[in-house]
């Protein structure tokens, strides 16, 4: 019977996933011991990434910027990259596929988007100092989209490797 609503089974195991892990970022605590201090992070990787390059970039809390120069950008919890993983996670988790293939997924999706988002973070502090005309729109539509496509390509990736590896009429479930 479960077989026959497979595909709501699953959009509802999505939907739950999803909301419910969304809902756990706006508890105070999630937000001072996780969200907080991984935006951080993230500042503190993209200031290491620029001065490698030489750079002169200093990271301050959630705020990116040039040390000698203009240009800045705060990262917020919205800017971070935590909502596009959740997301992806919460597509894979449901997906009938034996649960390494699931976790194996999710670690390489979430590194994916995470270092799509160090790109988009280094060139948002770029397009402040260089072009802010165009930092709006890069900010609000172009890298938006783009991270989420890419969260969305790297899902069709996964279950195009999940259909190879499982062809129509065998049971990923059984290998489990």
């Amino acid at each position: 019977m479960l077989q026959r609503f497979r595909g709501l089974v699953y959009i509802a195991s999505f939907a739950v996933l999803t909301v419910g892990t969304m809902a756990l970022l706006i508890v105070p605590s999630v937000d001072a011991g996780f969200t907080q201090p991984f935006t951080r992070s993230l500042v503190v990787v993209c200031a290491g990434v620029m001065n490698l390059f030489g750079a002169s970039v200093v990271a301050s809390g959630v705020v990116l910027s040039f040390a000698n120069a203009a240009g800045a950008v705060m990262v917020s919890s919205g800017c971070n990259g935590v909502e596009v993983c959740i997301l992806f996670a919460a597509a894979l988790a449901p997906f009938p596929a034996p649960i390494t293939a699931r976790v194996v997924g999710i670690v390489v999706g979430v590194v994916a988007i995470q270092l799509l988002n160090l790109v988009r973070i280094i060139s948002l502090l770029f397009l402040a100092r260089f072009a802010q005309n165009l930092f709006d729109f890069f900010h609000l539509f172009f890298w938006d989209a783009f991270i989420m496509l890419d969260a969305v390509v790297l899902f069709l990736a996964w279950h195009h490797w999940q259909a190879k590896r499982w062809p129509i009429g065998t049971s990923p479930e059984a290998a489990s």
